[in-house]
């Protein structure tokens, strides 16, 4: 997606205090953080767990609870356990916090887990008195009579509950058995976290029934909001002032496609204006073929003045580039439904004319490039709600030709490696990272840093024919807030003329900021970022509605 960036730059003294200011909370925040997650004593590791109870459930059955949990009554306690134990609580999506306390009692220890049901969940209509629940014990029966009894038995049927706009066949590609087959217990969990990654729903449940000689798997989803229009409104430190629409549709036809359409204008303090149109669709995977396409139609207008040598106006003309893109995909070797290694091709064509608006403005000639490219990638990753664990890597190269149709020859290769890793302490928090490099032959200052997507914090880009960049992040849940996580990153990188390149020489950038996970929409966190570049003094803000990677 499209991020609507809001800049603002400043070197005085009074922006320094403000950013220092920001940056001793969110330390202090996220030390807060750590602190509290330490709480537990170390001495309480191993005991046996005597009892589970919960507080604040008002609708949600206590039952409903414990089916949700990694432990049990009896087991032996350990804090790791009981944390993934509130996050698979976390995910039923009824609750807007989820608490722990561990308690020593008696040879034991107590668990209390306090929820905050959410205002969808409490608004339910409830007639008559509360009737008295008899006190639910937090403990499975034995395992062979749940978790194992069921495996080897055959498969006779497959369900989905839930899943009132996205189509079976979406959901049935992402599970690694079918009827007929043998059932296995870890297969059916394995598949229900391949239906989570694709995004597309809020809750994702399995379970298995007896049926007859068989066994039934029932995959139960809660759905997304797939059609979100956006307004776009922003002002940078430079006055410019932007403003316009977007229209994205996830899950299109419930056929995990996406259709975005963009409209927006950009009025420059300089006097030009800027327009930008754009329509992309993309189809990750087409149902029953291991292929998938993706294709942009976008438009930019500049309007400018031309001007002759002593600085008289001559009139104004509109600067407009045309991009036509549209790529092929294949699985080459899955090592899950959607996992593994994937190859694809690119044809991209760009034209750049200018179009006269008044007066008679001096008009450069077409320009035009036929883009052919190629590349694959391996992707494992998991999404795990509020956060993400895995890796994916690829590469891939591009040339144009002016005897195919572009104004110069010209060849570039690009690779990128982005790793997600899981930190238990504090809370569950996320270090990730991405490594990216490029060289590019024929053409001139082909790659330019300096963004919300690239290296934040630079005002003027670097630009140059070969570029190296890593970007860090690490992301901190706060405290009964799982979808509000706060952020320090770094971000480190340059582009080299291919004729001088300064291995000795790096922009580096640090910054504090936040990420507000969005449950109910597809693949959205409102984002913002506050970067410092020390060797200028400098200081830049971004925001936008999605993840830097």
């Amino acid at each position: 997606m499209t991020n609507k960036v809001i800049t603002i730059t400043t070197a005085t003294v009074y922006m320094g205090r403000i950013s220092s200011l920001i940056i001793f909370i969110v330390c202090l925040s996220l030390g807060e953080i750590a602190f509290s997650a330490d709480q537990v004593p170390d001495e309480y590791e191993g005991l046996p767990i005597l009892k589970i109870q919960f507080v604040g459930n008002d609708v949600v059955k206590d039952q409903e609870l414990c089916q949700q949990l990694m432990i049990q009554e009896g087991d032996a306690f350990h804090e790791l356990n009981m944390d993934v134990s509130r996050e698979s609580l976390e995910e039923l999506g009824k609750f807007d916090s989820v608490e722990t306390e561990v308690a020593r009692e008696g040879e034991g220890v107590l668990i209390t887990f306090t929820v905050d049901e959410s205002w969808y969940v409490l608004s339910r209509p409830r007639f008559g008195k509360k009737k008295e629940e008899p006190e639910v014990v937090c403990r499975w029966p034995a395992e062979e009579e749940v978790d194992r009894s069921l495996d080897g038995l055959i498969i006779k049927d497959i369900r989905f509950e839930g899943n009132k706009i996205t189509r079976e066949i979406i959901m049935r590609e992402e599970i690694i058995f079918t009827e007929g087959d043998i059932f296995e217990v870890d297969k059916m969990e394995s598949s229900r976290q391949f239906i989570k990654n694709l995004g597309i729903f809020k809750v994702v449940e399995a379970r298995a029934v007896r049926e007859g000689d068989g066994v039934a798997v029932i995959f139960k989803v809660e759905e997304k909001w797939y059609i979100l229009p956006i307004p776009r409104l922003g002002l940078n430190g430079d006055a410019d002032i932007n403003y316009g629409a977007e229209l994205r549709w996830d899950n299109a036809f419930g056929l995990n496609q996406q259709f975005k359409i963009i409209a927006e204008q950009i009025d420059r303090a300089s006097g030009e204006r800027d327009q930008v149109t754009s329509l992309q669709y993309s189809i990750p995977k087409i149902p029953g073929t291991p292929y998938g396409i993706s294709s942009t139609i976008q438009r930019n207008s500049t309007q400018r003045e031309s001007k002759d040598d002593s600085g008289q106006t001559l009139g104004e003309y509109d600067d407009i580039t045309d991009n036509f893109a549209v790529a092929v995909s294949r699985w080459l070797k899955r090592t899950a439904p959607s996992k593994g290694w994937r190859g694809n091709v690119a044809l991209n064509w760009i034209r750049i004319h200018e179009q006269q608006v008044s007066g008679t403005p001096e008009l450069s000639a077409d320009g035009r490039e036929l883009r052919f490219g190629t590349g694959v990638d391996y992707t494992d990753v998991d999404d795990f709600e509020f956060r993400r664990q895995g890796i994916t890597y690829g590469a891939g190269a591009g040339f144009g030709r002016e005897s195919l149709g572009s104004d110069v020859n010209f060849y570039t290769v690009e690779g990128f490696l982005r790793s997600y890793n899981t930190i238990r302490k504090p809370r569950y928090s996320n270090l990730n990272f991405q490594l990216r490099g490029g060289y590019n032959n024929g053409k001139t200052n082909a790659f330019s840093l300096g963004s919300n997507s690239t290296i934040r914090g630079v005002v003027d880009p670097v630009q140059g024919d070969l570029y190296a960049l890593l970007n860090v992040n690490w992301l901190v849940p706060l405290p009964r807030h799982e979808s509000f996580r706060g952020v320090l990153f770094t971000d480190i990188g340059n582009a080299w003329p291919r004729d001088d390149i300064r291995l000795d020489k790096w922009v580096v950038t640090f910054g504090v900021g936040f990420r507000w996970k969005i449950r109910s929409l597809v693949d959205t966190a409102l984002r913002a970022d506050f970067a410092y570049n020390p060797a200028t003094g400098e200081y830049k803000a971004y925001g936008g509605t999605n993840y830097m990677f």
